[in-house]
Formats: structure tokens, sequence, C-alpha cells
């Protein structure tokens, strides 16, 4: 099996590590083996699946609010249909 991301997270640091532990364990079981040195634990705010995750909330990143400020503007049908695409 072959997974890119996951997150675990954990109301306070002891309920963290229960997380970890319990999805350590199943990685065990299922014979899911992690690649550690892509691995970070203990992050106060995460990029997952495009976007930035912390205790606040789910926040657009920088690469895409700058995409969507430097997007040329569109001068006719063709040139809106290309973005929407």
């Amino acid at each position: 099996m072959f997974m890119d991301d996951a997150r675990i997270t954990g109301s306070d640091e002891i309920s963290h590590f229960t997380s970890l532990k319990e999805f350590f364990k199943k990685c065990i079981v299922h014979r899911i083996r992690l690649n550690l040195n892509k691995s970070k634990f203990f992050q106060n705010e995460v990029n997952f699946l495009g976007h930035r995750i912390d205790s606040k909330g789910l926040h657009e990143t920088e690469e895409k609010i700058s995409a969507v400020v430097n997007a040329v503007v569109p001068r006719n049908f063709h040139g809106v249909k290309e973005i929407l695409r």
C-alpha cells in the first residue's frame, strides 16, 4: 500500500502520543512501511493536501494566494474557460 500523507493530532501531548501509538500499531498490523526521513512530529502548523493547517483552522497556502493574485485577467470568453478548466 502507498500512502503519501497522514495527519495525526491530539488536543494535548498525552492524547497526541496515544494517537501516534494507535497509528503505528495499525501500520504494523497492515504492513504499512513509513519513511521516517520524510516524517515530521509535533508540528504546530503543517501543509497538508495543498492547505496550511494550524490550531486556528484551514488556510490557503502562500503559493495558492500568489497564483490568484498574479493570474492573468482573461480578455474574452475563451480566456475565462481556460481559467475554469
